[in-house]
C-alpha cells in the first residue's frame, strides 16, 4: 500500500494504464484493470523529491508519457514500455511555480507543449512553448501574459488553444484559417451599432420609492408603535425627579421632614430665637 501523497494522476486514452506522481518525486504506473495494491512500474527519482509534479499526459499510442516537474523546472518524456532506462529527453529552463501547470498535446499528436511561470512583481511574461515530439526541438514559443500560464488545453475539434493565467485571465488562441467555432463566433460578429437608448447608461435615472414617504407609510400596530416610541429620545425621556428639601434648600434627614410636618419649617424666625429665653422668664 502506498503511504505517500500523490500530486497528480493521469489515465491513458482507453483506460489501459493509470499513472501517478508522488511528492517524493516518483512516477508509478498501474494497469487499468488492477490490482492497485502495488504499481507495475516505478521510477523513484523522476523529479525532485519534495516538489509537486504538476502534470502527467499519455500519448494516444500508450507508449509515451510526459511529466512536468515543479522545482526542477523541467519537462520529461518517458517510454512506458521500459521506465527504468530513464527519460528519453529532458527539456530544461521551464520555470514552474504552480502545482497545476498543464502539459498538452496537439490534436494530430505532432507537438507537445506547456506553460511557464514568472515571479509576481518581476519582469517577464508567461510563455507557451511548443516542441516537436519526433525531434524534441523547440518549434515556437508565444508570450501570453505578464502572469504565469497555468492551465492549457488544445481542443481537438475547435483547433483552438485555451489558457488560464495566474492573474485570473483566460485567453483563446486560434487560427482564422483552420480553427472553427469557439472563440471565432464572437470575433466574427460586427460591432454593435450605437443606439440613442444607450444614453440611459450615461444619464443615471432617479429611482423613486414612494413608500419611503411618510404619507404612504402604513400605520404601525401597537407593539411596533411602543418599540418605535422607546427609540424616540423625546417620548421616552425620563422625567426630572423633584429635588429634596424645603424651599429650594436641599435636605434629606428625618428631622427636616418632621419639622416640615409640624409647621416649624414654615417659620423663618425660630432659628434666631434663644431656646433658654422662655424658660428664664
Amino acid at each position: 500500500v502506498i503511504q505517500i501523497a500523490f500530486s497528480t494522476t493521469s489515465m491513458s486514452r482507453y483506460g489501459s494504464l493509470v499513472a501517478g506522481s508522488c511528492i517524493d518525486g516518483s512516477i508509478q504506473v498501474w494497469k487499468g484493470k488492477g490490482p492497485y495494491s502495488r504499481p507495475d512500474q516505478v521510477v523513484r527519482d523522476a523529479h525532485t523529491s519534495g516538489s509537486e509534479t504538476s502534470s502527467l499526459v499519455f500519448s494516444d499510442d500508450n507508449n509515451t508519457l510526459y511529466s512536468r516537474g515543479g522545482d526542477d523546472s523541467t519537462m520529461k518524456v518517458w517510454d512506458i514500455r521500459n521506465l527504468k532506462v530513464g527519460p528519453l529527453h529532458v527539456w530544461n529552463d521551464l520555470p514552474n511555480f504552480y502545482p497545476e501547470t498543464d502539459i498538452f498535446l496537439s490534436p494530430d499528436q505532432r507537438y507537445v507543449g506547456t506553460g511557464t511561470s514568472v515571479r509576481p512583481k518581476q519582469e517577464g511574461s508567461g510563455l507557451l512553448v511548443f516542441y516537436d515530439r519526433a525531434t524534441h526541438a523547440l518549434v515556437r514559443q508565444i508570450g501570453v501574459s505578464n502572469a504565469s500560464v497555468i492551465r492549457a488545453m488544445w481542443h481537438p475539434r475547435l483547433n483552438q488553444l485555451m489558457t488560464g493565467c495566474s492573474d485570473g485571465s483566460a485567453r483563446v488562441l486560434y487560427d482564422p484559417q483552420i480553427s472553427v467555432r469557439g472563440g471565432m463566433l464572437c470575433m466574427s460578429r460586427a460591432p454593435r451599432k450605437k443606439d440613442p437608448a444607450d444614453l440611459s447608461d450615461i444619464l443615471q435615472p432617479t429611482i423613486k420609492t414612494p413608500h419611503s414617504l411618510p404619507m404612504y407609510r402604513e400605520p404601525l400596530n401597537e407593539k411596533k408603535q411602543r418599540r418605535a416610541d422607546r427609540k424616540d429620545p423625546i417620548k421616552s425621556q425620563k422625567p426630572i425627579a423633584p429635588a429634596p428639601g424645603t424651599k429650594g434648600v436641599l435636605g434629606t434627614s428625618w428631622s427636616q421632614e418632621l419639622m416640615k410636618k409640624s409647621g416649624m419649617a414654615e417659620k423663618s424666625s425660630w432659628r434666631s430665637q434663644d431656646p433658654r429665653e422662655p424658660i428664664l422668664r
